[in-house]
């Protein structure tokens, strides 16, 4: 099943793809005159991250490339070494339960569809995108399916969060307080 088109596509999708993937929504949803998509892009993503690192501090996990090292290949990095000097720097073997690039492109992927009226042209992009990040991470032997349906949950419930907080958001009375004495503490300019 592996080909060298395959595998030169699913990198080039893992490694940038992804990255536009995620980095498009905060630039094209903070150009809008409506700030909510934006926090909701914030929280959702820093959900995501903050849950999928602790499930990675729970969970002690190896991907099909590090357990099955022989039975598995490692086609990124077989077929493009020069990636594997950034994720080393980076990434740990044993971050993979939940998926966080299949969860994140999730992420990208619900709010896609969620600001569809004012991207429309974003959605089927965002759809391409996250379904080929979804699938590199199994073809390229970095995931289990059971990480990447666990990311696919991650992905939704991090929107979730993000939409909760945008339609009844916490109140930090403390933190509030605390910053106003702050202000007040700041010495004010002369006129």
């Amino acid at each position: 099943m592996a080909t060298p088109e395959l595998t030169l596509y699913f990198t080039s999708i893992y490694v940038y793809g992804y990255v536009f993937l995620l980095a498009f929504p905060v630039v094209a949803y903070f150009a809008l005159p409506d700030p909510r998509p934006l926090r909701r892009t914030i929280v959702a993503y820093g959900a995501n991250y903050i849950i999928g690192v602790t499930c990675y501090v729970i969970f002690i996990a190896y991907g099909p490339r590090n357990l099955l090292s022989g039975a598995v290949e490692g086609l990124m990095f077989s077929h493009h070494s020069q990636y594997q000097f950034l994720t080393k720097v980076v990434n740990s073997e044993t971050n993979v339960f939940p998926s966080l690039h299949t969860s994140m492109a999730v992420t990208a992927l619900v709010l896609a569809w969620t600001t569809h009226d004012e991207y429309p042209r974003w959605t089927p992009v965002a759809a391409l995108l996250a379904s080929s990040v979804v699938v590199a991470t199994m073809y390229l032997g970095i995931h289990w399916a059971t990480d990447v349906i666990f990311g696919i949950l991650l992905g939704v419930v991090s929107v979730k969060i993000g939409q909760q907080m945008e339609e009844d958001p916490p109140e930090f009375p403390r933190l509030r307080r605390w910053s106003r004495s702050l202000q007040n503490l700041m010495p004010t300019r002369a006129k």
